[in-house]
């Protein structure tokens, strides 16, 4: 009977250790699919990097050129004008030119005319002289009125000419301003679209709220889609005087780029997601001006002093971008009451731009996965709602 139960213990730990070398091997298996899954995704990843350099590089050549051309039209335009001031110049002076030739005109004909009565009134008794004198004065008097015609006539020509000419040049300085003002335009586009691209491949988080609140999960969760996305990643956290109950504050900086600092200044912040209402505004100073906070609106009493509910609501509506809800109740509803930090993310999910909010679904899942397919469902339905809070904002 002894040997009967010694062989049935043999064959099973012989059984058992089949068994663990089978699921061994399978683990083998699946962490090697793992790893060609995320080989192939770095290379995906590292070539959409590399493409997006390059059109950078394009786009900052392209704004090169633009400014270069730019800098030529404003050089063309300001030679235009100082051609213009010349010419109006010129025919001001022309203009005076005819006004002195009209006055010695005038001049000469008052002359002429006492000259004529002159000799009219001198010799009343001799016909022949004043006959004489008579074809004198009209041959003098017709000698200057072609000599007054022809000049006239000269100057008319000057300044036809020389209104032909400002019409040309006034012409072709409304169309060196025109091109100009394209010029304008352009750039304006163009530094519109490369900033556009520089705001897409940069995201700085500051995440904040009250040890035990899950702001720190929060931060992992943000941290495994941003790897997995191939982001470059630095976060800095601050912990309160005591585990739950303290102040918490993690500074998250997401990058296609190189980033050199974990810590974001003051009016750097694109996103400020606060699970307590009060320490959103503590970090308010550090909000970008076209920054969003995602807070909680239910306070979390844990200090003697705490500020009126209704004046930190009132503060919270200053900022041009809020998306704020009752978390707990949204967790409650979603059936998941310890939730409530990732209905908050869920929120938070279409401000944070540089991730999806499937890429946020897979790293939820991954990060909870060790705990169970129910606890990972429960995580993603919190998620859910909160993504659909703020659609609805």
């Amino acid at each position: 009977m002894d040997s009967v139960r010694k062989e049935l213990r043999e064959k099973i730990e012989a059984m058992e250790l089949e068994e663990k070398k089978r699921q061994k091997m399978n683990d083998i298996r699946i962490i090697k699919c793992e790893r060609d899954f995320f080989r192939l995704e770095a290379i995906r990843l590292n070539g959409l990097c590399k493409d997006m350099s390059t059109k950078i590089e394009e786009m900052a050549f392209r704004m090169k050129l633009l400014t270069n051309e730019l800098n030529t039209m404003t050089t063309k335009w300001k030679e235009s004008e100082n051609v213009n001031k010349q010419l109006l110049v010129e025919l001001e002076s022309n203009i005076q030119s005819m006004k002195d030739i009209e006055k010695e005109n005038n001049e000469l004909k008052e002359k002429m005319t006492k000259i004529s009565i002159d000799n009219m009134n001198s010799n009343n008794t001799n016909e022949e002289n004043y006959n004489n004198s008579k074809s004198d004065n009209d041959s003098n008097y017709s000698y200057n009125n072609n000599y007054e015609s022809i000049k006239r006539e000269k100057l008319l020509y000057i300044i036809e000419k020389l209104k032909v000419d400002l019409k040309k040049e006034r012409m072709r300085n409304h169309k060196t301003l025109s091109e100009f003002n394209k010029m304008i335009l352009d750039k304006n586009k163009l530094e519109t679209i490369f900033s556009d691209c520089v705001e897409e491949v940069r995201k700085d988080i500051i995440l904040c709220g009250v040890g035990g609140q899950g702001i720190l999960s929060i931060a992992t969760v943000i941290g495994e889609a941003a790897t997995k996305a191939g982001l470059y990643l630095k976060q800095a956290e601050v912990h309160g005087m005591s585990q739950r109950g303290g102040d918490v504050q993690s500074n998250l900086r997401l990058s296609t780029e190189t980033i050199w600092s974990d810590l974001i200044p003051q009016g750097g912040a694109d996103v400020v997601i606060s699970m307590e209402p009060m320490e959103s505004l503590r970090y308010l100073p550090y909000l970008a001006k076209t920054g969003v906070i995602v807070t909680s609106c239910k306070p979390f009493i844990n200090i003697p002093n705490y500020p009126d509910e209704a004046e930190l609501m009132a503060e919270l509506e200053a900022p041009p971008a809020v998306v704020k809800m009752d978390i707990e109740q949204v967790a409650h509803e979603a059936g998941n009451p310890r939730g409530a930090n990732m209905v908050l993310l869920g929120m938070a999910a279409p401000s944070i731009e540089i991730l999806s909010v499937e890429q946020l679904r897979q790293a939820i899942a991954t990060i909870f996965a060790r705990k169970g397919e129910a606890v990972v469902e429960a995580n993603l339905r919190a998620f859910d709602c909160g993504v659909a809070v703020s659609q609805k904002q």
